[in-house]
């Protein structure tokens, strides 16, 4: 952005494209001694392509404000509220069935108040926040809709010390609410409570060290003791670091209570209040290495173990821990612990960045993930099924005055998956290719761009059976005022 002499800034933009689509976004703001205040918005929407029985639409809405006000007292106050409105087509999101056709429609608001004081070696900050969200799904349009009604709130207070700059510490505690009103899962309520310190050290050496332990309560699983250690060295152009940390998750309310509210569930996902605590340990170790001023090259081996995964798995009906509302020859996933899955994968990047002068640039970043997941039981959960084994990406950004060339790809080889029933399959890999042409304006702050999606028209999904784009034209512009 342009800073004005009336400390008003603007930027515009709009974007239209194939399959009827169309973008627009504004941000506006202001800014005074004391306070500052931001307004934005965007809008997309298309009308998608052709699917069976329906297209693949959507119609996406965002809006926000952002205030913040420095108080003589040397309080910070900041407030944040966005909402967010998603009208799309969700055929076979979430399941194979020919008979899915399924639109969903999702509205969501989200408030944040922080308060924040500044004293010599202390600061300390109190935050509170509390979303709302709504959620409409058809399966098609001769069934009734499922309308999932949730709230959250979240309240924190943390106090920094930093007398030391070497030495810091963190200390805080949190709570956190969260309710649901469902025709489909039902009426339900959790609470959760934690505290935490949190330790950065400066070593002599060049040696960095960041300790945390948390113990949080929860509703649903009780008392529960969290440690992570991270360490680094920084040696030249070279840094090590290594990492150790324990992990927490319980399931939602989905997983506990899909489809739980219904008469009759013919097949689909089916929700398991039996669920256990999903918990884990990660431990990882990586360098990064300054090969020149232009060339940065990383890498990470990590690994993963976890117990009781939760993840969804196909079950046999005599399987099902509760079968008052499903038949016997359904064809149902069910959530469940799996008892246990390690990962363990290799992660990889190089960068390069290099100017010629003010008018000639090139960025260019690339990256290879290898990842491997294994469990001794027999059905293969969703989880383990769907990553990706080893996943290739790239961006380049290359710039020769006002025209700036943009192309980014990925190259994914995951397990193949079929539905017959449906006539759809997961390739074993895809190769993926976008493009962006821009032309940049008013010492390259705003442009005009024309982007291709999917260049090379790869047809593929990421979930069986729910199709993604074909290639994909659009131009617009963006500017900054």
């Amino acid at each position: 952005m342009l800073q004005q002499k009336n400390n008003h800034k603007l930027s515009v933009g709009s974007k239209w494209g194939s399959y009827n689509s169309r973008s627009n976004n504004i941000w506006w703001g202001v800014q005074k001694q004391k306070w500052k205040l931001s307004l934005s918005s965007q809008q997309n929407k298309a009308d998608g392509e052709a699917l069976r029985g329906t297209t693949g639409y959507f119609n996406n809405t965002f809006y926000a404000a952002n205030f913040n006000y420095n108080f003589t007292s040397d309080w910070k106050l900041h407030i944040l509220h966005a909402s967010d409105s998603r009208d799309f087509n969700a055929q076979n999101f979430y399941t194979t069935f020919k008979s899915d056709t399924a639109s969903e429609v999702v509205k969501s608001s989200w408030t944040q108040t922080s308060l924040q004081k500044q004293f010599a070696h202390t600061t300390i900050k109190f935050d509170a926040a509390y979303k709302n969200l709504s959620d409409r799904f058809r399966f098609n349009p001769s069934g009734s809709f499922n309308e999932n009604k949730t709230s959250l709130f979240v309240a924190q207070g943390t106090v920094q010390f930093s007398r030391n700059p070497d030495h810091q510490i963190v200390t805080g505690a949190q709570w956190i609410h969260k309710k649901i009103r469902s025709n489909d899962r039902g009426n339900h309520e959790l609470a959760h409570g934690g505290a935490f310190v949190i330790a950065t050290h400066k070593l002599p050496k060049n040696i960095f060290i960041n300790e945390s332990l948390r113990i949080d309560w929860d509703q649903s699983y009780g008392w529960v003791i969290i440690p992570q250690v991270n360490a680094s060295w920084v040696m030249g152009s070279l840094t090590t670091r290594a990492s150790i940390g324990k992990g927490v998750r319980d399931a939602d309310f989905t997983e506990r209570y899909n489809n739980y509210n219904k008469t009759l569930v013919t097949g689909g996902s089916i929700g398991n209040p039996y669920l256990q605590t999903e918990k884990s340990w990660s431990y990882e170790l990586g360098a990064d290495y300054r090969m020149s001023t232009h060339f940065k090259w990383g890498a990470t081996v990590f690994y993963r173990d976890q117990n009781n995964l939760i993840d969804w798995s196909p079950t046999p009906f005599p399987m099902m821990p509760r079968q008052s509302n499903l038949i016997i020859t359904g064809n149902y996933t069910l959530a469940s612990n799996i008892s246990s899955v390690q990962t363990k994968g290799i992660e990889t990047d190089l960068t390069y960045n290099k100017k010629w002068g003010d008018d000639v640039e090139l960025n260019i970043s690339t990256g290879l993930v290898w990842l491997a997941s294994t469990s001794p039981d027999k059905t293969p959960s969703f989880y383990i099924s769907s990553h990706a084994r080893f996943l290739w990406n790239e961006q380049i950004v290359c710039r020769a005055r006002q025209l700036q060339l943009s192309v980014n790809s990925v190259y994914k080889i995951r397990n193949t998956q079929t539905a017959s029933a449906i006539n759809a399959a997961l390739s074993d890999n895809y190769f993926l290719v976008n493009t962006k042409c821009a032309y940049l304006l008013k010492k390259r702050s705003s442009n005009v761009f024309v982007e291709i999606t999917n260049l090379t028209n790869t047809t593929y999904s990421d979930l069986l059976g729910a199709i993604m784009p074909s290639r994909w034209i659009a131009a617009g512009f963006q500017l900054h005022l």
